[in-house]
C-alpha cells in the first residue's frame, strides 16, 4: 500500500508508483563499483496493491481507502477463512512509518481492518450461529520478550513463552484470554492494549511502535456434522509489525538504538522463516 506524503515529506520526489492495480515501481540506488550510487527503477508485482494518493504516474489505479483494503483483504481472505474453520494470519510489515498501524487499527475517525472485521464477525457469525464463541488475547514482543497486554502484571512468577504443542500448534502458555460477545469490547480490549504499548518518536515517525503486537481472535462454534455435533474452531492472527529502519535516517540513539536493532534482526527471521515456507 502507497500512503500519501506526511507533511514533512513535502516537496520530495516520488519514489514509488503503481502502473498497474498488482504492480508497484521503484526507484532505487544501486551502489555502483568505481562511481556514484546509479538510480535504477524496479517492478514488483503482487496480487493485490493499493494507491491512498492520486497522482498522475499511477494511471487509472483507484485511490484505496480503509474500506477498500478490507474488503479486498479482510473480508474474505480473513474473515471468510475464520468462519469456515481456517485458522488466518495477517501481518502488516514495512519500514516504520509506511502506515502499517494505521491500516491495520486505523483511526477512530477511520478504523483500520481490525475494527472492521471484528464488526463484521459477530454480524455474521451470530447470524450463522447462535452459540459463537470468541476469546481475544493481546500480545507484545519487545526487545526479544514477550508482554502480556491485557495482563502487564510485571509481577509475574514466570515469565512468557512461546510453546509448540502437537495438537494446539504454537501457543503462549498462560497469556490472558478474554470473552468476548461484541465489537465493542474487542475495541475496549485494544485500547486498553494499545496504551501499555511501547512507542516512542523517531526522526521517522512521530509515534513509532516499538515493538511487535499481536492481537489473537479464537472462533469456537458447534456444526451439525450428519448425526454427529462437532465443534469448529479457528484462530484469526492479525499482527502490527514494528517497521524495520536506518539508525542514520531515524536517529535512533541508546534505548531507541537497542529497539532498532532487535526489531530489525526478528525481521529479517522473519523473512527467512517466510522465504522456507
Amino acid at each position: 500500500r502507497l500512503r500519501p506524503f506526511l507533511p514533512r515529506e513535502q516537496g520530495q520526489r516520488q519514489a514509488a508508483w503503481m502502473p498497474s492495480p498488482t504492480t508497484v515501481q521503484v526507484k532505487v540506488l544501486t551502489t555502483q563499483l568505481a562511481a556514484p550510487p546509479k538510480e535504477e527503477e524496479k517492478m514488483f508485482a503482487f496480487d493485490h496493491c493499493f494507491s491512498s494518493v492520486k497522482t498522475p504516474s499511477n494511471g487509472n489505479a483507484p485511490v484505496a481507502d480503509q474500506q477498500c483494503v478490507y474488503e479486498t483483504i479482510g473480508r474474505d481472505y480473513l474473515l471468510g477463512s475464520a468462519l469456515a474453520g481456517y485458522n488466518s494470519c495477517l501481518f502488516a510489515y514495512g519500514q516504520t512509518g509506511s502506515g502499517k498501524t494505521y491500516t491495520v487499527l486505523g483511526s477512530e475517525r477511520d478504523p483500520g481492518i481490525v475494527p472492521r472485521l471484528t464488526t463484521d464477525l459477530f454480524e455474521q457469525g451470530n447470524a450463522q450461529s447462535d452459540e459463537m464463541r470468541v476469546s481475544a488475547s493481546f500480545l507484545e514482543i519487545y526487545n526479544e520478550s514477550l508482554k502480556d497486554l491485557l495482563n502487564p502484571d510485571l509481577k509475574r512468577k514466570k515469565p512468557l513463552y512461546v510453546h509448540q504443542h502437537p495438537q494446539l500448534g504454537v501457543y503462549v502458555p498462560h497469556l490472558s484470554e478474554e470473552a468476548v460477545v461484541s465489537h465493542g469490547e474487542c475495541m475496549a480490549l485494544l485500547d486498553f492494549g494499545n496504551k501499555i504499548r511501547a512507542t516512542s518518536q523517531t526522526n521517522m515517525n512521530s509515534t513509532s511502535s516499538r515493538s511487535h503486537a499481536l492481537f489473537i481472535l479464537r472462533i469456537t462454534s458447534p456444526i451439525q456434522d450428519g448425526q454427529h455435533r462437532r465443534i469448529r474452531s479457528s484462530t484469526l492472527n492479525l499482527i502490527d509489525l514494528a517497521g524495520s529502519e536506518r539508525v542514520k535516517k531515524s536517529g535512533a540513539a541508546g534505548q531507541r538504538m537497542r529497539e532498532g536493532q532487535n526489531i530489525n534482526s526478528s525481521l529479517s527471521v522473519l523473512g527467512q522463516v517466510i522465504s522456507k515456507l
